[in-house]
């Protein structure tokens, strides 16, 4: 054999060896299981649906993430009233909710003339891991004095917004009162299944 002959065999042979060594490496088959490993200093978030197992070995905790259900409730504190919102507000048995925000009116029922416009409590009454507790919402005082010639036009209403984080057990009411007026409220928030 030639010496060009034996050159020309042992490329093609060295060529067919690294092609060989290149589809080996390309990673395991499709369907293999997967072992990812952090320290302790970097957990892994989890994030999982039904029929997803996780199998944690470590003293670290794994999480779960939900999915919530973004919402909103119009109350007013004098519900039952004909063509009113409800005062009372269900929470599903099968969820919780969280109270984010609230936004909305109060009208107080009694205005002096010359006097600064304000009202009595506004309250959210909510039931946070069985325990059944009143919110108080801040009022605030309309800083004009109350003009009988202006007429209506909301020179008596009382604006409210805050943010907030409320939690409602499951299986629970949310009650709104208000004393010395009539508020009307949009509770905003998620309902999380469990």
């Amino acid at each position: 054999m030639s010496i060009m002959r034996l050159t020309t065999v042992f490329s093609v042979a060295i060529s067919v060896g690294i092609l060989a060594a290149s589809v080996s490496a390309a990673g395991p088959d499709p369907g293999v299981n997967v072992t990812v490993t952090n320290p302790p200093t970097h957990p892994i978030p989890v994030t999982g649906t039904l029929g997803v197992t996780v199998n944690n070995n470590s003293p670290l905790p794994v999480t779960v993430t939900t999915t919530s259900t973004p919402v909103a409730f119009l109350m007013a504190s004098s519900g039952g009233d004909p063509g009113k919102p409800p005062n009372i507000v269900a929470v599903p048995s099968n969820k919780r909710l969280t109270i984010e925000y609230i936004s909305g009116l109060c009208h107080p029922t009694a205005v002096a003339v010359g006097k600064a416009i304000n009202m009595g409590d506004m309250e959210l009454v909510v039931t946070t891991s069985g325990v059944t507790n009143s919110h108080r919402v801040n009022i605030p005082v309309n800083p004009l004095v109350y003009d009988q010639n202006l007429g209506g036009g909301g020179q008596t209403d009382l604006k409210i917004g805050h943010l907030v984080k409320i939690y409602a057990d499951p299986a629970t009411n949310i009650t709104l009162k208000a004393t010395d007026g009539e508020c009307h409220l949009v509770l905003s928030g998620q309902f999380t299944p469990l």
